[in-house]
């Protein structure tokens, strides 16, 4: 996550001139044996059920925690943890 976080904040910054985005990103990592090779489809559905069970607090705030799901497969994963490393 510190790898990813660093990516993120500095391609916010440098690509978009957002540094201001960065400190609003609110990272829910769910990591589940079960979802092991899900399909997209697989982890929507655990979303939407996620959000309708509206089980955090600040669900009823329609925060943008709750409006998106992104999914990162371990290939996914591999390419930014072998990609380049973030420079300062």
């Amino acid at each position: 996550m510190e790898h990813l976080n660093t990516v993120v904040r500095l391609e916010l910054e440098n690509s978009y001139n957002s540094d201001d985005l960065f400190p609003r990103l609110d990272w829910n990592v769910q990591q589940d044996p079960a979802l092991d090779e899900a399909s997209a489809d697989k982890v929507r559905e655990r979303f939407v059920r996620w959000v309708k069970e509206g089980s955090e607090q600040g669900y009823w705030l329609g925060t943008p925690r709750f409006q998106a799901c992104v999914m990162i497969d371990k290939r996914n994963l591999d390419s930014v943890v072998k990609g380049p490393p973030p420079e300062d």
